[in-house]
């Protein structure tokens, strides 16, 4: 919304033709998600072209830098007359703290106890399933193969079912994908980014 109204108060003022206003508002809509996309990709010009870029941005979107940074999308003058940019210097040990506090609620999550769910009833309803097939093979050796293979495949599919279940409860393999994603991007990077140094 502040994005929005801050660009249409621009536009507004400017006295821009539509034209020129669909270009604004095109390009201010692209700079500010690439600025809060998380990666600072080297081939990515728009991370380049001023200071405010993901790198800067991103400690907005700490705890620990959440009333800083707040220049939006394309340059940091307001961080600097109000007194609101980061001046905490280097910023890889910060980084280094959240992913290890990331790596611990991880672990936490892949200890957690669930109860009997829809899937877990349906892999013993197949599994009761095979039991009874494999009685009928027992009972009409000409049918009952038939019978046996197809109820088999019933019951690894509902296997494959509650497996997929459990991993989304759990979260952890979402959440160490997510971490193997960000990992490699901006966090952890070295103050030199920021042009700051750790002295300040």
């Amino acid at each position: 919304m502040l994005d929005t109204l801050g660009t249409g108060i621009a536009f507004k003022l400017a006295g821009m033709t539509t034209r020129q206003g669909m270009w604004f508002f095109t390009c201010s809509t692209i700079k500010t998600v690439d600025d809060h996309c998380g990666y600072a990709f080297p081939w990515d010009p728009l991370q380049h072209l001023t200071e405010n870029n993901a790198a800067y941005h991103d400690i907005h979107h700490q705890s620990w830098g959440i009333k800083t940074n707040f220049s939006q999308p394309f340059f940091t003058f307001w961080d600097r007359l109000l007194e609101t940019k980061w001046m905490g210097g280097d910023v890889s040990a910060r980084y280094e703290r959240s992913k290890i506090a990331a790596q611990k609620k991880i672990d936490q999550a892949g200890n957690v106890k669930y109860v009997t769910t829809a899937s877990d009833t349906n892999v013993n309803k197949a599994a009761a399933q095979v039991t009874a097939s494999r009685t009928q093979v027992l009972e009409d050796p000409a049918g009952g193969p038939a019978v046996l293979v197809e109820e088999a495949e019933e019951e690894q599919e509902a296997r494959k079912m509650s497996t997929r279940s459990i991993k989304r409860k759990t979260g952890s393999d979402g959440l160490k994908g997510l971490r193997d994603r960000v990992t490699p991007s901006l966090h952890g990077r070295s103050s030199a980014i920021l042009g700051m140094d750790g002295a300040r």
